[in-house]
């Protein structure tokens, strides 16, 4: 089974359901970058559809953007390990097993290339 799209949406909303009632990172998301997620929601799913279905759709610069961030914020790997956690998680419950694996693994290559810039950043 592939992925579609609307997978995508659904699986990328109801992620950041979770991140926005984490005690963890929900203050990051809301109180330091303000996210207005009415904005960032569709921005997310082009991302993830960009590197899940090879979309080319994101046109944005994801890594410059959270580099910034940790020059307003102490980002820490306990960061990085909770928003891995609950990707898992939520990936393990919204894809067959063989899908949720490579997602996973997306999502862990990726957060290992902005935890090398945002730690460094943030030093």
């Amino acid at each position: 089974m592939d992925i579609t799209t609307k997978q995508i949406e659904i699986f990328i909303k109801q992620f950041y359901v979770k991140v926005n009632q984490d005690a963890l990172l929900s203050p990051i998301f809301n109180e330091v970058a303000e996210v207005s997620w009415d904005e960032h929601i569709p921005k997310l799913i082009k991302f993830w559809s960009s590197i899940l279905l090879k979309t080319g759709e994101y046109q944005g610069n994801a890594y410059r953007k959270h580099v910034m961030l940790a020059k307003q914020v102490q980002i820490e790997n306990l960061h990085f390990q909770r928003w891995l956690a609950l990707f898992e998680e939520q990936a393990r419950l919204h894809f067959e097993k063989n899908i949720a694996e490579d997602v996973i693994s997306k999502a862990s290559n990726i957060a290992n290339s902005l935890k090398i810039g945002m730690l460094k950043e943030s030093l």
